[in-house]
């Protein structure tokens, strides 16, 4: 019994509330605890901060506390906001009164009070995920986003491409980055670059529509060809003596310099760009099995039949001999 009686002989003996809680009445044998969304920072130091429930102070702006008896209050975390200046501790009791930044927006530093929307060629997506909301992402290569405040990144248009951003702080905050691909390529809507056109095709012109995927790519025409692998602006001639029949139906036909047929004997072509060969008149023949272009680039290349020779077709790569009992002395000079 002594030894209790030494706990009641002082008013030392009478302990100061805790962080966090109070007591409002006398005699009392414990403390209250202020509640959640309020907090009381002294550690038990001043009793004059401990006798009364005001002296739990409601979470400052954008700060909050989940439990009953907080010494102090949380700040909200980057990618949410509370704007409530301390006015009810409902606002300030769980995680949820930090409210998440809505589309476009974000809250790059704890304790924000409110969030600012991503600048041009940045944004955020729509999320309800805080950690979409704690910095702006940069739109891709491909895209860009001319307004503040976006959700998304438009992309450039098909025929069009953006690789290197040439405005604004990292992303590319204007439609004027997309840049019309190169002859001999194309491209899909949001691309960061220009694909070449297929051997065999080629495709031209200053628009985007020139571009616009890989229907763009048009096969070259009769006598004509393209082997570029990064892609062709024009189809290259096939050169004389040779000839390329596909009017463009098949782009195979088309991607070898190989495509352009040596003219068979007989035959000969004087234009680049040839899709058929001109037959040797009447009377006259070429026979060259090689592949000698200079011989079969020329009407002159058809000579005229030998004395005592002949031939009553076109296209002959030989000359028939006159028949017996019959004779022609003209030497075919």
């Amino acid at each position: 019994a002594a030894t209790h009686e030494n706990h009641h002989n002082s008013i030392e003996d009478c302990i100061i509330c805790d962080s966090g809680k109070y007591t409002a009445a006398t005699g009392t044998t414990s403390c209250s605890s202020c509640e959640a969304g309020k907090y009381l920072e002294d550690r038990g130091l001043d009793k004059s901060k401990h006798d009364a429930s005001s002296d739990c102070t409601t979470c400052a702006l954008a700060t909050y506390a989940p439990a009953t008896a907080s010494s102090k209050c949380t700040p909200c975390p980057k990618g949410r906001y509370n704007n409530d200046a301390a006015t009810n501790a409902a606002n300030h009791n769980e995680l949820g009164d930090c409210v998440v930044c809505s589309t476009g927006k974000i809250a790059n530093q704890v304790q924000s009070s409110s969030c600012t929307n991503c600048i041009a060629g940045r944004y955020s997506p729509a999320s309800s995920d805080p950690e979409f909301h704690r910095s702006c992402l940069l739109c891709p290569n491909g895209k860009y986003q001319a307004s503040a405040g976006a959700s998304s990144c438009t992309s450039c248009e098909s025929g069009r491409f953006l690789s290197v951003t040439t405005s604004g702080p990292g992303g590319s905050n204007s439609a004027n980055d997309c840049q019309v691909c190169e002859a001999g390529k194309y491209s899909i809507a949001g691309s960061p670059d220009c694909v070449a056109c297929p051997l065999g095709t080629y495709t031209s012109g200053s628009g985007a529509s020139d571009h616009a995927g890989i229907a763009s790519c048009k096969t070259c025409m009769k006598g004509k060809y393209s082997i570029s692998e990064d892609g062709a602006g024009q189809c290259l001639s096939c050169p004389k003596g040779t000839f390329l029949a596909d009017d463009g139906s098949d782009k195979r036909f088309h991607d070898d310099a190989r495509d352009c047929l040596t003219c068979p004997s007989g035959t000969y072509s004087v234009a680049i760009a040839s899709s058929s060969c001109i037959l040797c008149s009447k009377g006259m023949y070429l026979f060259s099995p090689t592949k000698d272009l200079t011989k079969k680039d020329n009407a002159n290349d058809c000579v005229v039949c030998a004395s005592g020779q002949y031939n009553s077709f076109t296209g002959a790569k030989t000359c028939q001999k006159c028949y017996r009992g019959t004779y022609l002395t003209d030497s075919g000079s």
